[in-house]
């Protein structure tokens, strides 16, 4: 999806240009908000909670691709705007993952391995390492890509990840108790 932005830099994009162009993102990011609360009044406890996890992933995914619509200067009422909805919606994640705080105790080493994953392959993107390193041309190296990244790269960063979250999750999985025992 493109970005969204005024067609002269001395226009601002207003609130309401803004929600316009990007209702149905907002609307969708509503309507899986509702149905992450709504499944977690399902009487199977284990699938309540998978489900409801299930619907934050995809809400987080809509809330992203929001996030880039944004204009990076926005002022006025939209950057209040900005500030608020994404206040409410951290609030409610943090909600959820506080809520489900035993769930995330058991799955929280494999949310750490594919965040160290994710973190890794951006940042090969974006510094380009595979053209640099392995010396090919623009259009050619997707081949070589694929193969350094599923035959090289994922596996050594998947161990390291593993290391990693063995390391971080119980130190993590003990605040998040601490604080879901807090709150209650």
């Amino acid at each position: 999806m493109k970005k969204v932005l005024p067609p002269d830099k001395s226009e601002e994009l207003s609130l309401n240009e803004f929600i316009e162009t990007n209702h149905k993102q907002i609307s969708t990011i509503g309507i899986f908000t509702a149905i992450t609360v709504f499944t977690t009044n399902l009487k199977l406890e284990f699938f309540s909670v998978l489900l409801s996890l299930l619907f934050l992933l995809i809400t987080v995914i809509v809330w992203l691709e929001l996030l880039d619509q944004f204009p990076e200067s926005a002022t006025g009422r939209l950057r209040w705007f900005k500030i608020f909805f994404s206040s409410a919606f951290y609030c409610f994640v943090g909600y959820c993952l506080v809520a489900y705080y035993l769930f995330w105790n058991a799955i929280l080493p494999i949310v750490i391995v594919f965040l160290f994953i994710r973190i890794i392959t951006v940042l090969i993107n974006k510094f380009d390492l595979y053209r640099k390193f392995c010396y090919t041309k623009r259009g050619r190296e997707k081949s070589l890509q694929y193969f350094l990244f599923w035959c090289v790269i994922f596996p050594f960063i998947s161990y390291l990840g593993i290391k990693i979250s063995f390391i971080i999750s119980p130190s993590i999985g003990e605040f998040i108790t601490q604080l879901s025992s807090a709150i209650k």
